[in-house]
């Protein structure tokens, strides 16, 4: 009888593509819940992570190969090579998991819980898009026994305040009411509304504005009766803040655009 051959000691290149294998099969798998979330991102993990994978396995057959003497008839699977592959899969399972569940988390904190606020980037936006068209006249409005909408139309006014708009910052309880939820632009006096032309009309400039710097507005309104004046009115927090369209509708709409 042949002696057996001693188990093969694990060298540390075996443990380091363990490791390895560990987080680019973690990448991978966080980028398959993460696409979901994050467009993008998602891509850019699942990309990452499967190419590095191939590389590995790639790398681990050659080397395998290298070290064997003659190709078996019928090649096995050694039970603790198999452990480890499971270990490695559940673990890459579980921290992919775990990061897109505090994602969706966080998201749902923007989204029904924090106060909202602008970003430096909103307003510089808002002020960069409102300093290429012609001023005009503005209040902003807001309940003042809602704080969390009296913040919000605070930081709006400082932002519109900051261009060559004039702003004025009103909390009255008369018309129009600030009942609304989120963000409106409401228009009183429009049967006295001077004649604007259709890219200088300061509505759609300030609505135009908000587009550009993603700032969510709700709603839209007006009277025809009275002096012409153009509100702002900041009503109470909307259920859902910044609630985006899913990613894969998104990429659906990219696609179909292309087509046409």
């Amino acid at each position: 009888m042949e002696p057996e051959k001693p188990e093969r000691q694990e060298l540390p290149q075996d443990r380091l593509f363990w490791v390895l294998l560990t987080i680019f099969g973690s990448m991978f798998a966080t980028g398959s819940f993460i696409v979901f979330q994050n467009l993008g991102w998602g891509l850019f993990e699942l990309i990452a992570g499967f190419s590095g994978l191939v590389v590995l396995v790639r790398d681990r057959a050659n080397v395998n190969f290298l070290r064997t003497t003659k190709i078996p008839k019928l090649p096995g699977i050694p039970l603790r090579t198999l452990l480890l592959a499971l270990a490695s899969a559940a673990i890459s399972i579980f921290v992919g998991h775990t990061i897109s569940q505090i994602m969706t988390i966080q998201t749902a904190v923007d989204q029904y819980v924090l106060p909202r606020s602008l970003s430096d980037k909103q307003a510089a936006d808002l002020r960069d898009f409102l300093s290429r068209h012609k001023p005009y006249s503005v209040t902003v409005k807001a309940n003042p026994l809602d704080a969390e909408a009296l913040q919000y139309a605070g930081q709006l006014f400082n932002v519109l305040h900051g261009t060559e708009w004039t702003v004025e910052l009103s909390t009255s309880n008369q018309d129009p009411n600030t009942l609304n939820p989120g963000l409106c632009i409401d228009e009183m006096g429009e049967n006295s509304k001077p004649k604007f032309n259709e890219k200088d009309n300061p509505r759609n400039l300030l609505q135009q504005a908000f587009q550009a710097a993603n700032v969510e507005v709700n709603c839209g309104g007006g009277a025809g009766a009275g002096e012409y004046k153009l509100f702002l009115l900041v009503g109470h927090r909307p259920l859902v803040v910044g609630a985006q369209v899913p990613a894969l509708v998104r990429l659906g709409t990219w696609i179909a655009s292309w087509s046409e």
